[in-house]
């Protein structure tokens, strides 16, 4: 049987929560238990229940080895102030001058934070030309609402893009400019990691070339985050 792997501050907050906040404690049986949490050790955790499969209640001795993961009511997820670092994928509808990037968010609050992109590659107009792509960009979004493990948020964000053909050492820049609707899960059993996904719209222009997409231009895209 697996067992599960509770980051030491998860542990911390549960401990500091059972006295006013109930949880759910999920078994790798496919059972779930109801209550509040009384104590928790290296080996055993100790619930208050008040339903126990709707039949019995009392204080009950649960082998942490059985348990698969704990969902706390009433407990709102805030990353104010909280630095975010990860990978931002750009999908396979991507055009031409989208790569992926290193990101690096930061919350200004609960709902709030900006996000910047930097990315660095090389790709191929099919042709057998190479090019370089470097690509800066900042992100603001904004979270709409809190369900559960999830937040569904809407932003904008302006890159600046370089592409520099390796051939011919010619050099085209632009900017590219995007408005987006995403949404970003967050584990019950490890909080700081988020991954999270986005569609928008992405008006781009290099050189003499521009493109605008609904749904298409740079999107769709995933990322992973963890936040510290």
């Amino acid at each position: 049987m697996k067992r599960t792997i509770f980051p030491i501050l998860l542990l911390l907050l549960c401990l500091m929560a059972a006295s006013s906040h109930g949880a759910t404690v999920y078994l790798n049986s496919g059972e779930s238990l109801i209550g509040r949490i009384q104590g928790m050790d290296d080996n055993t955790l100790t619930l208050e229940s008040d339903r126990r499969f709707g039949v019995s209640q009392g204080v009950l001795q649960i082998d942490r080895a059985d348990i698969r993961l704990i969902e706390f009511d009433g407990m709102q997820r805030d990353l104010s102030r909280k630095f975010g670092v990860g990978y931002y994928h750009r999908g396979p509808v991507a055009q031409e001058f989208n790569i992926g990037s290193a990101s690096l968010k930061y919350w200004l609050n609960r709902t709030d934070a900006v996000d910047m992109l930097v990315g660095y590659g090389g790709t191929s107009d099919g042709n057998d030309k190479v090019q370089e792509i470097f690509n800066l960009e900042m992100r603001y979004t904004h979270v709409l609402l809190q369900e559960g493990n999830q937040d569904i948020y809407w932003g904008g964000g302006m890159g600046f893009v370089s592409v520099t053909d390796r051939e011919t050492k010619t050099e085209d820049t632009g900017i590219n400019i995007r408005a987006l609707l995403g949404i970003e899960f967050f584990f019950v059993s490890f909080p700081n990691l988020g991954i999270s996904g986005e569609l928008g719209v992405t008006n781009q222009s290099v050189g003499d070339r521009t493109s605008f997409g609904v749904f298409t231009s740079g999107f769709p895209t995933m990322a992973v985050r963890y936040y510290f």
